[in-house]
């Protein structure tokens, strides 16, 4: 019998489930060689451990390493149910509350940091403690910029769409939703699935998104998320939005998307409407909002720190008996083959 143990947490909503031990090394001397090494070595362990029965499409997750740099405290191949990406904000929060969970970080009253290693490069958590409980994590995500603005896609059922493009780890693709003349509201959902389908595929097949410093940071090959957005206004240096974020088949984001609101932040920014000393508070479909503020370096790069929590919410074993049928884990999507 094969056995898996984990951790299960949720930020703003949206679950994570790290698998701390009891599958093989992920070989590799950079986090990106073991992201692919993983995908083409343990794509059973992903889908045993995020697929039904023991997960669902929409899971998200993480293969516990060893960090690849010195200075830095742990390692993550974040998986989902459609593959392995190459960064994932709400995931690593949750890493944040790992290193304390697995004793890798020895929480202390006030700051506490943690170095993480991940495929899109180290990111900086600062855990901040209050009477012995976690009260913030903030995630310092330094590869963040605004790629593209007010870009043309032409889509088939939907006209011409204008959109924005940043980078946040991943490349994310933001349309106002009011070019559709719907709401932002659960009760959209489907249909908002079915536009962010078919426009993130034209914006990946339209427009070249390509990493300027690694090219292997791509669209065509990792994919992106299509975001919707609406704003809804400026009170007191404070912008508010809400999104609603869509990857692989039809899988979509509770949360706001930490690599999501880091690249909003980044348009926002580039647009001259986001500056240090003001705040973006995004709110996905759970309606509990990530904050984010932006530092400036001397090179003019925005680096955005997202600010939220996460909550451990289970952890054991996932088991696998010899004959159980369904030794890959099963998807209930269907009917939408095409990933974005």
């Amino acid at each position: 019998m094969k056995t898996l143990e984990y951790l299960d947490f949720h930020v703003a909503g949206e679950p994570f489930r790290l698998i701390t031990s009891g599958f093989p090394e992920i070989i590799g001397s950079t986090m990106e060689e073991k992201r692919r090494y993983a995908a083409e070595h343990l794509d059973d362990l992903r889908r045993l451990t995020i697929l039904e029965p023991r997960g669902h499409d929409d899971m998200y997750g993480g293969f516990l390493t060893p960090p690849v740099n010195e200075e830095s405290d742990l390692g993550v191949v974040f998986i989902h149910g459609t593959g392995m990406s190459t960064m994932c904000g709400h995931g690593a929060i949750a890493m944040g509350r790992a290193a304390c969970e697995l004793g890798i970080l020895t929480l202390k009253e006030g700051m506490n940091t943690v170095t993480l290693d991940a495929p899109s490069g180290s990111v900086q958590l600062a855990v901040r403690a209050e009477d012995g409980k976690i009260c913030d994590i903030a995630l310092k995500n330094d590869l963040s910029f605004a790629y593209a603005l007010g870009k043309s896609v032409q889509t088939p059922s939907y006209g011409t769409v204008r959109v924005d493009v940043g980078y946040g780890g991943a490349f994310m693709v933001f349309a106002d939703i009011g070019q559709f003349g719907i709401e932002l509201e659960k009760k959209n959902i489907q249909v908002m699935l079915d536009i962010a389908m078919e426009c993130g595929r034209c914006a990946i097949d339209q427009l070249e998104m390509v990493h300027p410093d690694n090219p292997g940071l791509n669209a065509k090959d990792n994919g992106i998320c299509m975001i919707l957005f609406a704003e809804e206004g400026e009170r007191e240096g404070v912008i508010s939005t809400r999104t609603f974020t869509v990857f692989g088949k039809r899988q979509f984001d509770r949360s706001p998307t930490g690599t999501g609101t880091s690249a909003l932040a980044t348009v926002f920014y580039e647009k001259g409407r986001l500056q240090e000393g003001k705040r973006l508070e995004n709110r996905g479909i759970s309606g509990i909002p990530f904050t984010v503020t932006i530092e400036r370096t001397e090179g003019g790069q925005v680096i955005p720190i997202i600010h939220s929590r996460a909550c451990l919410i289970g952890k054991g074993c996932l088991l696998l008996e010899e004959d159980d049928p369904l030794q890959d884990g099963f998807s209930v999507k269907c009917g939408e083959e095409v990933k974005i």
